[in-house]
């Protein structure tokens, strides 16, 4: 069984059916219109939208979870609706696509929060690890080659593990 979603969509996206049909189907969008206007207002002001008792390190990745979401959101929209339709349903393409990308954002998100409430015991540690952490979750998000040398990230993890190795 569809989604509700999914229901609404395709007859937009059904190449067989007739124009008069797709076009009644099309007034039905406007049922996402405030979905999303809330997408694009999420997107332009995650800075005021992420926590406050954050400290401002792993705010940067808040910020950058929130607004990258909002993106993958809109996009999977855009794509479906506008310009793989029907095709991008039956290669189940949006799940493996999305599945990654959201995963990285989800433990983006949990290792910043635990971080978070970690620092007050532990110390600038957790916030160091949860930076490295999410530098190279970033590259994975944005399709980055792992193999490939990300001087800034890279240096802050060696310096981390220096710390660690020899107790700072």
């Amino acid at each position: 069984m569809a989604s509700p979603h999914i229901a609404r969509l395709m007859p937009i996206v059904d190449s067989s059916l007739p124009p008069s049909k797709r076009i009644a189907a099309v007034a039905k969008l406007t049922y996402y219109i405030p979905w999303i206007a809330g997408r694009l207002f999420q997107m332009l002001f995650a800075d005021f939208l992420v926590g406050v008792n954050v400290p401002p390190r792993l705010k940067k990745h808040l910020v950058y979870i929130k607004r990258q979401s909002q993106i993958i959101a809109l996009g999977l929209f855009k794509n479906l609706v506008l310009s793989y339709r029907l095709r991008l349903l039956k290669e189940n393409i949006v799940t493996g696509f999305m599945a990654k990308q959201l995963t990285e954002l989800w433990l983006m998100s949990a290792v910043c929060r635990y971080a978070a409430e970690l620092h007050k015991k532990h110390g600038d540690i957790v916030i160091n690890l949860a930076d490295v952490f999410c530098g190279y979750a970033r590259r994975r998000i944005e399709g980055l080659a792992e193999d490939v040398p990300e001087p800034e990230t890279d240096a802050m993890a060696y310096q981390l593990a220096q710390d660690i190795i020899f107790g700072q």
